[in-house]
């Protein structure tokens, strides 16, 4: 049994968003204030070429007190047109002819673009970095929505106690309301695990209600063909309108049925342990919106202990996922 109580939940986001900064070398050089414009466009080129697409994330030059670093990338030398043309401006923006060469430096910059703003300011530290905001933003719960799913976490932990073989339980909703439950049978079935059994039911259950829905949506048909028989033959105002009073209710019975619902599109799932590989694809494939789980699968779990399921760019469906926090 838990000592420790749910107290909040907190998201499971991929690995880009929690690490930390890794630093790779690079060069830099230094120009006058005077002349950094003209010595950028000379550069700039050559620098996009070593730091395109993998090093967008990275400013190209950095201000210092009366000067400032212009980066260049890997390599620790100028090609030597570019250095000619880099030391001629030098030397009329000084109005002399000292400068016959420049130095390079080493620099540490951050190998990753900063996805929270965290990162950002703490990366910048080293070299100075673009923020751009991410596709995938935190997800921020308001304290009802905690609340709520703090309780439907602590259902399917009930349930998985009093229904599972190896107590684990999966509660899946639909604008808060619970549509299907179910403990583990793992002791008797090897692919019975409790998530399974649940988007079982829910299957069921929606293959149930849209073939009720096609009955009544042919009984309404045959109902308004009659209704259409009668107003031919009578000619009846009174017809009329109850024949367009009953048409309008099979449109709005016809609206209401979601036809192209697919499984768990737009459903929750409270699961009261982390998910295997099985459980997690089969969460994936039939669409579901957000999983909140309690315990962690630290041999098996596909959303946090040994993968990131939800945060795997080549999949064709992305979800949610929350942990609890106990305290």
């Amino acid at each position: 049994m838990d000592r420790q109580v749910i107290i909040n939940l907190e998201e499971i986001l991929p690995c880009s968003y929690t690490r930390d900064v890794e630093l790779v070398p690079m060069f830099c050089f230094e120009v006058k204030k005077e002349v950094a414009k003209d010595a950028l466009y000379i550069m700039k080129d050559y620098i996009n070429k070593q730091l395109y697409d993998k090093y967008n994330h990275l400013k190209r030059c950095r201000k210092c007190t009366n000067s400032v670093q212009i980066l260049i990338g890997a390599c620790n030398h100028i090609p030597f047109e570019l250095s000619q043309k880099l030391i001629e401006k030098m030397r009329q923006g000084n109005n002399n002819n000292q400068y016959n060469d420049f130095i390079t430096t080493k620099i540490m910059v951050s190998k990753y673009a900063p996805i929270t703003r965290k990162q950002y300011v703490e990366w910048s530290t080293y070299w100075p970095l673009y923020y751009r905001k991410p596709d995938k933003d935190i997800l921020i719960l308001t304290k009802e929505e905690i609340n709520k799913y703090i309780k439907l976490i602590n259902i399917s932990i009930d349930i998985g106690k009093q229904y599972g073989t190896c107590n684990s339980g999966c509660v899946i909703t639909y604008n808060d309301e619970i549509i299907a439950s179910s403990g583990d049978n793992i002791k008797n079935h090897p692919l019975q695990h409790a998530p399974m059994l649940a988007i079982e039911q829910v299957s069921y259950k929606l293959r149930h209600i849209w073939f009720n829905k096609q009955q009544e949506k042919t009984n309404l048909q045959k109902k308004i063909k009659i209704i259409h028989k009668q107003q031919i033959n009578n000619c009846d105002s009174l017809n009329n309108n109850k024949h367009e009073k009953n048409k309008n209710n099979h449109h709005i019975l016809i609206d209401n049925i979601s036809n192209d619902q697919y499984l768990c599109t737009n459903f929750y799932a409270f699961l009261s342990h982390e998910p295997c590989y099985m459980c997690a694809m089969a969460l994936l494939h039939s669409r579901i919106k957000c999983v909140i789980f309690d315990k962690e699968n630290k041999n098996n779990g596909a959303l946090m202990s040994q993968e990131k399921l939800h945060c795997i760019k080549n999949l064709n469906h992305h979800f949610k996922v929350f942990k609890t926090i106990r305290g």
